[in-house]
């Protein structure tokens, strides 16, 4: 029972094999229509799709276009990351439940098995003729008679003092006599008490907090790591920019096949890029008000004049766009050249600044020798 928290583990590798002996054709004529359906779908998309209708917010809802921004740099649909986030949160909930359940029997097999158990320093017994063995049963068998007229609920409303009078005249209301004093035992049982009734409780505020947390880290770990991928997303739309002129000047082309190209290619922007692809196969959607929606959607300036260039491909003329393209590249490199030059500069005047400061210190350094040997009250 010590390791019920690994169950878990067990449990998931229980399933998955089951899942794989269900999935085989040697049980087909055992299915009635139901299972035949979920096998036709399959347990694990029933599942996930199940997940994805409770916990998933509405598309078009706030939150959900929220999420669709958040993950934009990703490989994850809204969908996929509500799946994975719910998943995470299921699994914790586990561990926690389970962890909580094998502490129960780790403190109970201490609070009915120990002999040496907490006791207030005023109530310590000194001798050490006791016979432990009989001591703890006389606990024990005390203890368990306390549990059936103390209960939990009378237990955190009574104070200490009022709790171990009441175990004491429980253990005074017969003349036998015991190996420790009675208001020992009536101390040492409050302890066992005490711990028996507190290992049980459950702290809801510190549970929901850490639940809270944990559904949203996977939200901080995107947010950060679109932070820190800015220089990434920068190289990709230039390969993704060069993919466009490649593959549009090779005669005959179309602008969706370069953009399942791209779509292959691509790792930051695989979700907008198939998000413009499935709008482009509906014949209902106004493709330059789509555009024009997506580029509001950012505010990174590389990527407007990115999804500008992919409107002009899509709408109007493919080699007008290619032809934008290599001006954006001639442009960068100008930009790039100036800003190496620029860097440059900024080199040799901090070079001069920094040659000139050391001039000054190393001839202070050679003068203060005759500086401090040379007396003015000499002059005067």
């Amino acid at each position: 029972m010590r390791n019920l928290f690994l169950a878990p583990i067990l449990i998931f590798v229980i399933i998955y094999i089951y899942i794989q002996y269900f999935e085989s054709n040697r049980f087909m004529k055992f299915r009635d229509k139901k299972l035949r359906s979920l096998k036709k779908k399959g347990v694990k998309s029933s599942f996930v799709d199940f997940i994805y209708s409770v916990f998933t917010p509405k598309p078009d809802s706030k939150t959900y276009n929220r999420y669709v921004h958040l993950l934009r740099y990703s490989n994850y649909s809204v969908k996929n990351f509500f799946v994975f986030k719910v998943a995470i949160l299921m699994l914790a909930v586990s561990f926690a439940l389970l962890i909580h359940a094998t502490n129960i029997k780790i403190y109970e097999s201490k609070i009915f098995n120990s002999y040496e158990y907490k006791v207030d320093l005023i109530f310590q017994d000194s001798n050490e003729s006791v016979d432990r063995k009989k001591a703890l049963k006389e606990e024990i068998d005390y203890l368990k008679t306390i549990l059936k007229e103390v209960d939990k609920e009378k237990f955190f409303t009574l104070d200490k003092e009022s709790l171990q009078s009441s175990i004491y005249n429980i253990i005074s209301s017969d003349d036998i006599k015991t190996e420790l004093s009675k208001h020992t035992l009536a101390n040492k049982l409050y302890h066992r008490l005490k711990d028996y009734y507190l290992i049980r409780k459950i702290r809801y505020i510190p549970i929901l907090i850490i639940l809270v947390v944990i559904f949203y880290i996977p939200d901080v770990f995107i947010l950060f790591k679109n932070l820190f991928i800015k220089n990434d997303r920068r190289r990709e739309l230039k390969f993704l920019k060069k993919l466009i002129i490649l593959n549009g000047s090779i005669k005959p082309t179309s602008f969706l096949e370069v953009l399942t190209i791209m779509i292959d290619k691509s790792y930051f922007y695989t979700e907008l890029l198939r998000k413009i692809e499935k709008l482009n196969h509906k014949n209902s959607v106004d493709r330059k008000g789509m555009y024009s929606e997506i580029i509001k959607s950012t505010k990174d300036l590389n990527e407007k004049l990115f999804l500008e260039k992919l409107e002009q491909a899509n709408n109007n003329n493919f080699e007008f766009a290619i032809s934008n393209i290599e001006k954006d590249f001639r442009i960068e490199k100008r930009q790039d050249a100036r800003k190496v030059k620029k860097i440059i500069q900024n080199i040799d005047i901090t070079g001069l600044a920094g040659a000139l400061m050391i001039i000054f210190l190393l001839t202070l350094y050679l003068l203060m020798p005759w500086l401090d040997s040379y007396n003015l009250n000499e002059i005067l």
